[in-house]
């Protein structure tokens, strides 16, 4: 499955994530090079979730086929003050509604990549299209 993690000392504008690569985005989590585990540290507190993708503009999950419902959620709550591109080309098993939801939702959502994803219409094209974000590849 696909996650997204994101520790402080990493805070890329943009993302891109290939089929192999699992990434947590959870700004209160140390760092592994700040925080030294031994046998005999306790075990670090699970990190908490973050109240939003700061700072994250830009995300390519292009022919990741693990990005469904749950990747849109977690946009649709963390990322949608910043996120300005996506492109989830050749993403075929997530449902329609999931980016309707997330391009209606998203503040600054401008452009969205869907090249290849067969499960969307035209017609739900359009009515995105309302929100003023550019739908490429339909």
């Amino acid at each position: 499955s696909v996650s997204l993690s994101l520790s402080p000392s990493l805070s890329p504008s943009s993302l891109y994530l290939s089929p192999s690569v699992s990434l947590s985005l959870s700004p209160s989590s140390p760092s592994l090079a700040s925080s030294p585990l031994s046998p005999l540290s306790p075990s670090p507190a699970p990190p908490s979730p973050p109240t939003e993708f700061q700072g994250l503009k830009s995300l390519c999950l292009n022919g990741i086929q693990e990005v469904g419902v749950e990747v849109f959620k977690s946009l649709i709550i963390y990322g949608r003050r910043s996120l300005e591109e996506l492109d989830v080309g050749f993403c075929r098993n997530f449902p329609p509604p999931a980016l309707g939801l997330l391009v209606e939702t998203s503040a600054r959502l401008n452009k969205v990549s869907v090249y290849g994803c067969a499960q969307i219409t035209r017609d739900e094209v359009e009515a995105w299209r309302g929100r003023a974000a550019v739908i490429e590849g339909v």
